[in-house]
């Protein structure tokens, strides 16, 4: 197959090439677990030879008994771990109204990691078990931001050709700066919006990200509405919901980050569902209140990567006029 032939057939181009608008895509999850691994990863990343033998089945235990954690895999070879030693990220739902996620960085001899891991995901009902792991716990850097770029090229051809390239981009122009890391990670959902990836602490989804919206997104030197179709969602709450979340980020500004917030939804009329969102500023108790509708007013075909269908798109109507913001 030659290289136009083969392009025709990625999901990523194909998607792009249908103008969808991939707000609502993000998927939302309580807790994150990221694990070092060296590349290359095979299309399930615990296959991997280095893949610590017990972790599943840890992850398992605890999603059982209702702490559901997302396990992915992380590598960055400039910033990798010394002989031995691996790094943990765990990210956890702090509870409502949140600005972002609590982070955990930690960097562990290699037969700790699943004890850590069993520690990081139980902390919520035996907090004092991590008291064993704090020499391993990484100093934070106050307003420091993780991306970790989706480059899994095993479970999906576009995160392969175009999340690499730009996790490499990143790290080669900002690779020096501390409050700003990247990381290659294995899949996350929505390989078609490739290049796509997750900022944390924010827990922000990004997609279809060039090197014009990267620099935007590591810069913020220009408004956050520059990448307002580059926008997934906020993965701490719900689609719809993340379809009228991206207003205010677009209206406030990269300060939105700093707001708490917490967003309900409720069924208005055919395709149509009511949001509201509550946020204050970091520090205020009193919630202000934005109300939309958010309806589902067409879609467009998706296919590629050996998958075919349709994706819904949304837009936000005006609560009080019922037209299009």
């Amino acid at each position: 197959m030659n290289d136009m032939e083969d392009n025709a057939q990625l999901c990523s181009l194909i998607s792009q090439a249908q103008g969808e608008d991939p707000i609502g895509s993000g998927t939302m999850h309580k807790r994150y677990l990221f694990i070092e691994l060296p590349m290359p990863w095979p299309a399930a990343a615990e296959l991997n030879a280095r893949y610590p033998e017990g972790l599943m089945q840890i992850i398992k235990h605890h999603a059982k008994e209702g702490r559901v954690a997302k396990p992915l895999a992380l590598y960055c070879p400039q910033k990798r771990s010394p002989e031995g030693m691996v790094r943990l990220f765990y990210m956890q739902h702090p509870g409502y109204p949140c600005s972002g996620f609590e982070l955990a960085s930690y960097v562990v001899p290699y037969n700790q990691v699943e004890s850590l891991a069993d520690a990081l995901i139980g902390s919520e009902v035996n907090p004092g078990r991590l008291d064993a792991y704090s020499q391993w716990l990484e100093v934070p850097v106050a307003g420091r931001r993780e991306l970790f770029v989706c480059a899994h090229g095993e479970h999906d051809a576009c995160c392969g050709r175009f999340g690499y390239p730009a996790y490499e981009y990143v790290q080669q122009q900002y690779g020096q700066r501390d409050d700003v890391r990247v990381w290659c990670t294995t899949h996350f959902g929505g390989h078609r919006y490739a290049p796509t990836l997750i900022e944390f602490p924010a827990g922000r989804y990004w997609a279809n990200m060039q090197q014009e919206q990267l620099d935007i997104l590591v810069q913020r030197h220009k408004p956050a509405a520059e990448l307002y179709r580059h926008y997934r969602g906020w993965s701490m709450i719900q689609g719809v919901e993340q379809v009228a979340e991206r207003e205010l980020l677009a209206s406030f500004g990269w300060e939105w980050d700093r707001y708490v917030k917490q967003a309900s939804q409720e069924m208005g009329e055919a395709d149509e569902v009511r949001v509201r969102i509550e946020y204050a500023p970091a520090g205020e108790q009193k919630l202000q209140q934005y109300n939309a509708i958010v309806q589902t007013w067409k879609t467009v075909e998706i296919g590629g990567c050996g998958s075919s269908g349709e994706a819904k798109q949304y837009r936000v109507l005006a609560a009080d006029s019922r037209q299009p913001i």
